[in-house]
């Protein structure tokens, strides 16, 4: 049956789910996509409109935004406490675990040195991760990775690094 021939209803109940963005109709109704791209648009609006526009320095607007992804991406999160350190989140799904500190940008050595100091004092293997606006840095700060958040954001869940 086509979209035309498809009942009213069916199509309103639909609409409800998904909402009505145009590109909708290209992911043949699968979920998982469907709601990875509304996800993608609502951070993506959400960085660009909000966070550059108005040159927002607030850490904790992007902490929000990194907690809500990483909840959308199944995991349960919780926040790390390591002697005086803080680890801004500890991700669990399944068998995995992950530790992520958020920066707006690691600009200076002491903001270098507050973001990576928690996770290398961390002695397990688990993957660990600093998300920041910067978009010049290298992959790696001595096994940590560094990803861009917005890179970080669109990742398609057959990309995600995390």
């Amino acid at each position: 049956m086509d979209k035309e021939d498809e009942p009213k209803e069916e199509s309103f109940a639909a609409f409800l789910k998904t909402g009505g963005f145009p590109a909708l109709p290209h992911f043949d109704q699968d979920l998982d996509v469907i709601y990875q791209y509304i996800g993608s648009l609502y951070n993506t609006i959400l960085l660009k409109d909000v966070v550059k526009r108005n040159n927002l320095r607030n850490v904790a607007l992007l902490e929000n935004i990194v907690f809500l992804e990483l909840r959308r991406r199944g995991y349960t999160v919780h926040i790390g406490k390591l002697d005086t350190l803080e680890i801004d989140f500890i991700a669990t799904r399944a068998n995995e675990k992950i530790y992520l500190q958020v920066a707006y940008l690691l600009a200076s050595e002491e903001t270098i040195q507050r973001e990576f100091k928690p996770l290398l004092q961390i002695q397990d293997n688990y993957p660990k991760y600093v998300l920041s606006m910067d978009t010049l840095f290298g992959n790696d700060y001595e096994g940590i990775q560094r990803l861009n958040l917005i890179d970080f954001l669109l990742q398609k869940p057959n990309q995600e690094a995390l």
